[in-house]
């Protein structure tokens, strides 16, 4: 396993206005927000450069997923993933 980061993800308070910002203010490519049928699923992707993402995930499913406190809203601004292949 090679070290690497894979994906930046940023949590957002408004999904829809933050892909608007991203896709339309800064010209970056989405496919748009995807998993809308999962209660904390909603996220949308942006390719980056060498196969890096950016992630746009709500904070209430960054909270859920990491059992953290909405309140605490600066633990939940950003988190880096590293993706790998399982057999």
């Amino acid at each position: 396993m090679k070290p690497r980061i894979s994906v930046l993800t940023l949590g957002v308070s408004n999904l829809e206005k933050s892909v608007e910002f991203y896709r339309d203010g800064l010209g970056l490519v989405t496919d748009g927000i995807v998993g809308k049928e999962f209660k904390y699923g909603a996220v949308a992707f942006f390719d980056l450069q060498n196969g890096m993402k950016l992630a746009l995930w709500p904070k209430d499913s960054i909270a859920n997923d990491t059992r953290i406190p909405v309140p605490n809203s600066a633990a939940l601004a950003f988190t880096i993933g590293h993706n790998v292949i399982t057999a």
